[in-house]
């Protein structure tokens, strides 16, 4: 199931393109934000992350998913 948290992290990490910053803004350790991405990837079924580079970089589901979890982020803000 999927959990709203990892919509969120998705979105921090594209903020601040590093696991460490957006750990900090999430509120949570690096590795407990890193096993709530992989949680997302599985969910989702593919890659979402480019953890080979630095700054970090979205891949094109990446990118796609984050589309859709911004609106959906707003939706339920609002």
């Amino acid at each position: 199931m999927l959990d709203i948290r990892w919509l969120e992290d998705l979105a921090a990490v594209a903020e601040t393109r590093n696991l460490t910053r957006a750990a900090e803004l999430r509120n949570v350790s690096q590795s407990g934000l890193s096993r709530r991405l992989q949680s997302l990837e599985n969910w989702a079924g593919a890659a979402l992350l480019d953890r080979r580079k630095s700054p970090i970089e979205l891949t094109d589901a990446g990118t796609q998913l984050l589309a859709t979890a911004n609106d959906v982020i707003g939706r339920l803000n609002a």
